[in-house]
């Protein structure tokens, strides 16, 4: 396996440039989003640099959205309906039933995430990891900063 190039260098640098040039990585056509998927999908994606995603990471990432999507829409009915509820035919108190279909998704997400390794730093994380990470949200930010700045102006060429 080729090495990667150190962050704290020139090329190191350049290939982060490049890399927030190119934007997110592409969906592959047969991973699906919903549209309420979508901003969960955007903060996975931003979790890594460019070229730390592959094809079987960007559907876990699919995946991962999915499920976040759906724990959020289940907390919001949660929010709203009792946290204990009487259950029929007897009318015996019980705890809502939506409080173990949360918990069973919050384990899929917590083990997609594991698998994306995307549980904060590991044991054994490299620090150049950890550097480029941080090297490539400011390559976004400025390449976000750059492209509000264009479209605020017009610019002649």
């Amino acid at each position: 396996m080729a090495r990667k190039t150190r962050v704290d260098s020139v090329k190191g640098m350049m290939e982060i440039m490049a890399n927030a040039a190119k934007g997110p990585p592409k969906l592959p056509p047969h991973l699906k989003l919903r549209p309420q998927d979508q901003p969960f999908y955007d903060t996975i994606i931003q979790a890594r640099s460019h070229d730390e995603w592959g094809g079987a990471d960007l559907a876990l990432a699919v995946q991962l959205a999915k499920v976040q999507a759906d724990i959020d829409v289940q907390q919001a009915a949660l929010d709203v309906e009792a946290h204990v509820i009487e259950m029929p035919p007897n009318g015996k108190l019980s705890a809502n039933p939506r409080f173990l279909i949360i918990e069973n998704m919050v384990r899929r997400q917590n083990a997609l995430m594991r698998t994306l390794k995307m549980n904060g730093c590991m044991v054994g994380d490299a620090r150049g990891q950890v550097a480029r990470r941080k090297a490539d949200r400011l390559a976004h930010e400025l390449r976000n900063e750059m492209s509000e700045a264009s479209e605020d102006e017009d610019l002649l060429a």
